[in-house]
């Protein structure tokens, strides 16, 4: 949405991607996903369900920038 990709420039990143996934807490914007031989980073933290907030978690995913683990 145009939401993600405002709240991602700032990043100076592009959200590509969601990710939904079982409820977890120890999924950080630290992390990357691959998927399909594609590394994506968390641009966000999770979003959770509308329910209780225990059934899922869906995050934003982005392409951009590579971040040093220095």
């Amino acid at each position: 949405s145009s939401r993600d990709i405002i709240a991602s420039q700032a990043a100076g990143s592009e959200v590509v991607a969601r990710m939904t996934v079982r409820h977890r807490t120890d999924i950080t914007t630290e992390m990357r996903v691959i998927h399909r031989g594609e590394i994506y980073h968390i641009a966000s933290g999770g979003l959770h369900d509308n329910q209780n907030g225990l059934i899922y978690t869906t995050y934003q995913l982005s392409k951009g920038v590579e971040r040093s683990r220095e």
